[in-house]
């Protein structure tokens, strides 16, 4: 069976933990183990279950909190519903392209925006980082 979304959202500032749920058979005690890292703004998918979110209570007493489970960055998992705004945040990164900085815009409207790329890779290979590209395997043509 197919897992449906319900909703998208980004990681809060200044990072998320997407984390692996295990449950012991014998105690029924969950556990989490860390899977990656997702930075500020990190755009994240909510799986559904039964019309809401797909979710589990963790923790005990005052530290028990609701997790749900996403997919980010080519991996699913779970954060705390806490670490998930509904916002895109304005991005603006700076890369090394060579001979200067290049720059990388991201609108709240997810707006891409290249600014002095260079003629090298550099800007190709730190996009494919940031967007989990993987698949891509050969960089843009020269201008």
């Amino acid at each position: 069976m197919a897992r449906k979304y319900i909703t998208t959202g980004y990681a809060t500032y200044p990072s998320v933990k997407l984390q692996k749920l295990t449950t012991d058979p014998n105690t029924g005690k969950q556990t989490l183990s860390f899977i990656k890292e997702l930075i500020f703004g990190d755009y994240m998918c909510a799986y559904e279950k039964d019309g809401g979110y797909q979710s589990e209570w963790i923790g005990e007493g005052k530290k028990r909190e609701e997790y749900i489970y996403v997919h980010c960055r080519n991996a699913d998992g779970y954060i705390k519903k806490s670490e998930m705004q509904s916002e895109r945040p304005l991005e603006v990164n700076f890369v090394d392209v060579g001979q200067g900085d290049g720059c990388h815009i991201v609108t709240p409207d997810d707006e891409h925006f290249l600014v002095d790329a260079g003629q090298g890779d550099n800007m190709f290979r730190f996009l494919k980082w940031r967007f989990h590209l993987k698949k891509s395997s050969t960089p843009p043509p020269p201008f």
